[in-house]
């Protein structure tokens, strides 16, 4: 333990002692030397060199850099142009096959309700047609029923008019009758009376 009069070593933080050289500002021998100032020029030097290589390095790498980003970029946008305009053809077709198809769906349904109003039209022309025919039927039928109606009339007054006409010839008819019957009958006794006188001369019976 130092006496009174010692002086003391600085201790460092945390309660190590420092090295009086390095306290001092003395090397120590276990430290290497400094290089000398020839070496510290021929290392800034080759600092330096190195730190233009670096720089030009970097430049060069920046402007291969930006050059394929450049290109990159040109690329997207070319791609993306490309993607574009793809998409404005296919837009392109999908709008015109629509166009298309709404013509087509637009054309067949006009022609469905032409057809519609044709049908409806030859309808209408056959209802009147039937119509029409029924409207025939009915007045010849009148017709018939009045003419049926004549003719029964005509074939009683026809009737009428024979039964009258028999009615009013009867006894002129039932006279001549008569007289026929009677004209007859007095030729054949005359004729029978003849023929028997002459097969029989002796008889002088007369009839």
């Amino acid at each position: 333990r130092p006496g009174p009069g010692a002086r003391r070593r600085p201790r460092a933080a945390g309660g190590a002692q420092q090295d009086p050289a390095r306290v001092l500002g003395r090397p120590r021998q276990d430290q290497p030397l400094p290089p000398p100032p020839e070496l510290l020029e021929s290392d800034l030097e080759d600092s330096r060199t190195c730190e233009a290589l670096l720089d030009t390095e970097n430049s060069e790498l920046l402007v291969q850099l930006k050059e394929e980003l450049h290109e990159n970029t040109a690329d997207h946008e070319h791609n993306s142009g490309d993607l574009i305009s793809e998409l404005r053809k296919l837009k392109q077709v999908y709008e015109t096959r629509c166009s298309n198809k709404d013509k087509e769906a637009t054309e067949a349904v006009q022609k469905f309700q032409q057809k519609l109003e044709e049908l409806h039209v030859a309808a209408c022309k056959k209802d009147d047609e039937i119509g029409r025919l029924q409207a025939e039927a009915s007045a010849s039928t009148n017709k018939i029923l009045v003419l049926e109606g004549k003719l029964n009339e005509m074939h009683s007054l026809d009737k009428a008019n024979d039964i009258q006409s028999l009615k009013v010839g009867q006894p002129e008819t039932h006279k001549h009758k008569l007289a026929f019957l009677s004209t007859v009958s007095i030729s054949f006794w005359k004729y029978m009376s003849g023929s028997y006188y002459t097969l029989f001369p002796f008889r002088g019976i007369s009839y």
